[in-house]
Formats: structure tokens, sequence, C-alpha cells
């Protein structure tokens, strides 16, 4: 396997992973994405890079190239675009008004894992280890956390 100018047709095998993983750490690295995360996106961009070899839609390296390129890209629009809403901190603090406790008690009631995460965020616990403790990675918990979000957003705005 050569440099990207090399026209040849690419395979799947160590070597071709290897420049993957590398193209999205060189990413991470000039967009000032760390830890988990990279690991993260080093993961999916293989996975996808891995797919589309197999299944005959990537040929040459530049392809891999940009694989990497936009799997960073992508994760950083996301991290942007990710909304914080009142819930978290509906959830963090006791209520002043007795509705505000109505509210409370029926988001622990639809959305038991919502509330289990809000609390251990409000209590200072990083991604990565409440991650840990699930055993799974962070980016899948960060995700997983933003569906609730919305989830409850949406189930709310259409109840009141």
């Amino acid at each position: 396997m050569g440099y990207s100018h090399d026209n040849s047709e690419i395979r799947w095998n160590q070597d071709t992973e290897q420049y993957v993983r590398r193209a999205t750490r060189t990413w991470c690295s000039r967009l000032g994405i760390k830890g988990e995360d990279v690991k993260d996106l080093e993961q999916d961009a293989v996975m996808t890079a891995w797919n589309k070899v197999e299944n005959g839609k990537i040929h040459y390296k530049e392809g891999l190239w940009f694989i990497a390129r936009n799997t960073v890209l992508d994760f950083r629009a996301k991290a942007s675009r990710i909304d914080t809403t009142e819930l978290d901190e509906q959830l963090a603090r006791e209520p002043s008004n007795p509705l505000d406790k109505i509210l409370i008690e029926e988001v622990q009631r639809e959305f038991p894992e919502l509330v289990l995460l809000a609390a251990a965020r409000a209590d200072g616990f990083e991604w990565d280890l409440i991650a840990q403790s699930l055993g799974i990675s962070s980016g899948t918990l960060r995700v997983r956390y933003s569906r609730l979000v919305k989830k409850a957003n949406e189930h709310f705005n259409k109840s009141r």
C-alpha cells in the first residue's frame, strides 16, 4: 500500500485499517478533538471504510482519507448542535413550586435512564466515567443521552 498518489485499487487489510486510523487521528488533532472521542471516531471511520471497501464503493486511498475527514467533521458538527435543555437543570435541583415537582415525578416515571444520567452529570461525574460504569463507549452514552433528552422534550411538548 503506497501513499495517496498510488492509484491501485485497495483491498481491506491491516495496512488499510491503520491508514484510516492514522487519517482519523490526524483530523482529530487538527480540530482539537481529544481523549476517548478520538478512539470512538477511529472505530466509526474504520467500520465505515471497511463497509465501503468491501461493498466496492471505495476503490482508491483518497476515499479512505475522505471517510476519516467526514467522520471527524460530522462529529464536530453534531457536538456543536447538541442542544442543552432546562430538563437537566430541573432534574438536578429541588423544585420551587408544586407544579415543578409534578413534572419531575413524571420525568422520573417516563424516563428513568435520563434521570439517572442527568443526576450523575449534576453530581460532577464525567461522561467517560459514567460510560465505563455502564460498560459502553463515551460516544454511545452521549448519543443515548441526546436521544433521551430529545424524546423527553417531544413527549412533554405534546402533552402540554
